[in-house]
Formats: structure tokens, sequence, C-alpha cells
């Protein structure tokens, strides 16, 4: 799975930050199960742990306040099997909380529902992670032989926007106003 940000020219044409691009390969390294999940965002994170000897943690949690403001996604190969297959994109609270796909049919975008901001409630009971929930009605999502799917996500952290700005109003105070004392 490839996690995107893209550029500012595309955000700026799609209103979206982020793509995240999983084939078929990613699927078939899944456990056996007929529903299984690729977390999105954050991502874990593979060291090296000394040696050669790599390490991967666990993704960790969204802070308080990360926004999912929409989301929307791209069937660009079908992914083929004899049964009804969806990808649901959410969290572990609510699997198809932004999105719910048919991945049979290629070409047709789908958007999803509005956004949600991650409280202190959700990052306490591990919800806050956004997974790709891949379901298929009978069998393994892990033998899928064909597909590929376009995820695509306009993500704020709204914790950037209480950081305070520099230079301070006192400083652009050119007209001698006097603002913020």
């Amino acid at each position: 799975m490839q996690l995107i940000p893209l550029t500012f020219e595309a955000r700026n044409l799609t209103g979206f930050s982020h793509k995240a691009i999983i084939s078929v390969t990613d699927t078939q390294a899944l456990a056996n199960g007929s529903s299984q999940n690729i977390t999105i965002f954050p991502q874990a994170v593979t060291y090296l742990a000394g040696g050669s000897t790599y390490q991967t943690q666990n993704p960790p949690q969204l802070p308080v306040g990360f926004c999912v403001r929409k989301a929307a996604a791209l069937v660009l190969t079908p992914f083929i099997t004899s049964v009804s297959q969806t990808l649901n994109i959410g969290d572990a609270a609510s699997a198809s909380r932004y999105a719910t796909v048919s991945l049979h049919t290629a070409g047709t975008p789908v958007l999803g529902s509005a956004g949600y901001v991650y409280t202190p409630a959700d990052v306490a009971n591990s919800n806050a992670q956004i997974v790709a929930n891949f379901n298929c009605g009978a069998g393994n999502v892990n033998a899928w032989t064909t597909g590929e799917v376009e995820i695509y996500l306009d993500l704020v952290d709204f914790n950037e926007l209480l950081v305070p700005l520099e230079p301070s109003i006192k400083a652009l105070d050119i007209l001698g106003t006097n603002y913020g004392g």
C-alpha cells in the first residue's frame, strides 16, 4: 500500500490531500479471512533494531482533533472473484464511516460521507486509525488475484491551527492601533 501526499496543485483541483493506492498484492499479504483491514493512516513504522534486524511498530493513534474531512474511492482494476466484494473506508469504531465501494466495477468514483474529528474517547478506545476494510461474502480476501483501488482522503490536523503564528499581531501593528494590548 502506498500513501502519497498530493501536490498543492492537486489539492487545489481535487480538495483531497492524500491518495492511497491498494493493489491485490496488498490483499494477498493479509491473513485468511473474509474481512480484513489495511491501515491507511497513520502507517506502521519499520526501523532497524540493531544489526540487520528490522522491527515494525504498530501504527499509532491519530491525535485528538485530527479530522478526515472527506473520502472517495476509485476502483482502477476490479477485484474479481465469484462472491460480492466491498471496500469500507473507516476506522475501528465504524468500518464504513467514510465510504463503501463495490470492488466489482472499475471507473466510477465513489464520494463518501461527511467528515469526522477524532475525540479523546476515540484515541482512548484505539479507534483513531483510518482503515480500508476489505470484505467478501465467503472465502479469503488474500486469495484474490486481480485488483487495484485508489482512496482519496482530505486529512487535516486541527492541532496545527492552535500553534501561535509568528510574527504576532503586536509585531504587525504598523498602523499603531495597539492590537493585542
